[in-house]
C-alpha cells in the first residue's frame, strides 16, 4: 500500500509538471493567434489587402526556413543586458541579409487581439512593403512568431520583467 501511494504521488507530480511546462507554450500559442489576428486587421485595411500566416517556412519559391534566423533573434534578445531599456532591447538585433526582424514589446492582455494595436501596427509597417508576398493571390505574407518572456529591462532607475514579441518573414 505504501508503495502504490508512493507511486501514485510520483505520477501525480509528472502530470502537474508537464501542465505547467505546457501552459506557458499554450500562452504564447494564444498570444501568437491573437498577433496574427491583429496583423491580419491591420493588413485589411490596405488598398491592396495584406494577409498573414503563421509558419516556420517563408512562401517564396525556395521555401527559405525563417526558425533559423528566429533563432539567432531569440538568442540576441535573451543576451541583451538587463541595464537596456525595452525600446533598447528592440532595437538590439539586425537581421541577415534576407530577411526581416522586428522585435516589440508584449502589450498588457496580449492574449486579445484589440491589446495588439501600437505594436500590430509596427510590426506591419514594418513589413508591408519589404516581405515575400505569396499564396494564390501574392498577397500573404508568413511569418515566425515567438516570444522571450520575462526578461529583465531597465526602466528608470528600476530593473522590471519584461515580455518581448519577435516577429521573422523573409525579406522581398
Amino acid at each position: 500500500m505504501k508503495m502504490a501511494k508512493k507511486l501514485l504521488a510520483l505520477v501525480l507530480t509528472g502530470v502537474m509538471a508537464m501542465s505547467v511546462l505546457t501552459g506557458c507554450a499554450l500562452s504564447d500559442k494564444v498570444k501568437a493567434n491573437a498577433l496574427v489576428d491583429a496583423l491580419n486587421y491591420e493588413g485589411n485595411k490596405e488598398t491592396a489587402v495584406v494577409k498573414y500566416e503563421k509558419g516556420s517556412k517563408a512562401n517564396d519559391d525556395a521555401k527559405s526556413n525563417l526558425a533559423t534566423e528566429m533563432s539567432k533573434a531569440r538568442e540576441a534578445v535573451k543576451k541583451a543586458a538587463s541595464d537596456k531599456t525595452a525600446t533598447q532591447v528592440e532595437a538590439i538585433y539586425t537581421a541577415t541579409s534576407g530577411y526581416i526582424v522586428v522585435v516589440k514589446e508584449v502589450p498588457n492582455k496580449a492574449n486579445k487581439k484589440d491589446s495588439w494595436g501600437a505594436a500590430a501596427t509596427a510590426i506591419h509597417t514594418a513589413l508591408k512593403d519589404t516581405a515575400v508576398k505569396g499564396g494564390s493571390k501574392k498577397d500573404t505574407i508568413v511569418v515566425d512568431i515567438d516570444f522571450v518572456n520575462d526578461h529583465e529591462v531597465t526602466n528608470g532607475n528600476k530593473t522590471e520583467k519584461t515580455d518581448f514579441v519577435i516577429v521573422v518573414a523573409k525579406k522581398a
